[in-house]
This record gives structure tokens, C-alpha cells and sequence, in this order.
């Protein structure tokens, strides 16, 4: 007897699909693309660090695409903006079929904290 494939089904904003992030690190805080008439603007943020406010990288790669994709898909599929991500940076890998190993871990936090100060 053959199965039908199963295929899950992913949600992203038109414009992310066509203009994402910056591919590569970049020093640069701000980060602009325009096609035809779809543009996007993304702006870096700090975090407190409990002493001063810290300047971040812009998001940019596979794990930043992957991380917006995951919890857009989450937030449509749930019909909430909130997106629960685990109980710690181990369960958010498994969640995203990501390795639990430290390089992965690293990695994923970074472009996390880079998200989540990103205007």
C-alpha cells in the first residue's frame, strides 16, 4: 500500500519570500532592498546588557530565514502572534530540525537575539 506523502505546509510574508535578509554578516545596521514595488527596511537593534545598550548585528543567513519561517508558520497555523519557542535554546533546534551542538546552538541564538531587537 503506498502513502501519500505528508507535506507541511510553511506561511511567509510575500515580501520576506521576495526580499529576505542580507545573505552574509554585515557590519552595516541597516539593511535595504527594493523589486519592482515591494521594498523592506530592517534596522538592527540593541539590547540592555544591565550596564549599557548594546548594538546587534542585523539577522542575516539560513537561520534567520529558517527561525521567521518557522514562527510565522506557528503563529498562522495557531491564529496567535504569540509563538512558543521551548523551555531552552535545545528545544527551539529540535523544534527547527536543527542539531543540538554547541556551533548549532551558538548560531541560532545570535540570529535569534538579532531577530528579536530588529525593527
Amino acid at each position: 500500500m503506498l502513502r501519500e506523502p505528508i507535506i507541511e505546509i510553511g506561511y511567509q510574508h510575500a515580501a520576506l519570500c521576495q526580499l529576505g535578509f542580507p545573505r552574509k554578516e554585515t557590519t552595516a545596521i541597516d539593511f535595504e532592498r527594493k523589486i519592482g514595488s515591494v521594498a523592506i527596511c530592517l534596522q538592527a537593534g540593541k539590547v540592555f546588557d544591565g550596564e549599557k545598550f548594546v548594538q546587534q548585528r542585523l539577522a542575516y543567513g539560513g537561520y534567520a530565514r529558517l527561525i521567521l519561517a518557522w514562527v510565522s508558520t506557528l503563529a498562522k497555523k495557531n491564529g496567535s502572534p504569540k509563538v512558543a519557542i521551548g523551555e531552552s535554546a535545545k528545544d527551539f533546534l529540535v523544534a527547527l530540525g536543527k542539531h543540538k551542538n554547541g556551533n548549532d546552538n551558538a548560531r541560532m541564538k545570535s540570529q535569534l537575539l538579532s531577530l528579536s531587537v530588529c525593527n
